[in-house]
């Protein structure tokens, strides 16, 4: 039951040309249209992203959130239509926060010395307006090999089973 979406290309943040190439390959490959997106690396120029992804018929994005830390790098965790600067009015892109990544967690986890998941947990648990929160868990991070890929997964499945 889950709903895919397209990770473009880490070059693809200003190219409608690289976007709309790649959506058209997992549109074929998948038999479905692709409405939602999330930026490689959240690379993501808000001054010129969200016209593109418009333009290939991306409705929704997740791509505003921090790299190095979890938390709400749009003030919220529910969705909201961006701003097009450009024209000075709302844009048709609806925003989905990301809150929560695994490798920010990670990142953040090693820099605070907070046991990963515990500062998964207590970030989960200071929710207590009920916010939306959008996770974004990389399959390679689930790497059973390593200590930090087992934990990575054990969170994965706690929360989500």
């Amino acid at each position: 039951d889950y709903e895919i979406g397209i990770h473009p290309s880490y070059d693809s943040w200003k190219s409608l040309d690289l976007i709309s190439e790649e959506k058209s390959k997992l549109e074929s490959a998948i038999g479905k249209d692709i409405t939602i997106s999330r930026q490689h690396y959240l690379h993501f120029d808000i001054s010129e992203t969200p016209s593109k992804l418009l333009d290939a018929g991306i409705k929704e994005d997740s791509s505003i959130g921090f790299t190095e830390r979890i938390g709400f790098k749009c003030g919220t965790g529910f969705s909201y239509f961006l701003y097009d600067f450009i024209n000075e009015k709302q844009s048709q892109l609806q925003e989905v926060p990301l809150v929560y990544m695994d490798s920010a967690a990670i990142n953040e986890s090693k820099e605070t010395t907070t046991p990963l998941e515990e500062l998964t947990k207590g970030f989960i648990l200071t929710n207590t307006h009920n916010t939306h929160l959008c996770f974004n868990f990389h399959n390679s991070r689930m790497d059973e090999s390593l200590a930090e890929g087992r934990l990575i997964k054990k969170i994965y499945k706690d929360l989500f089973s």
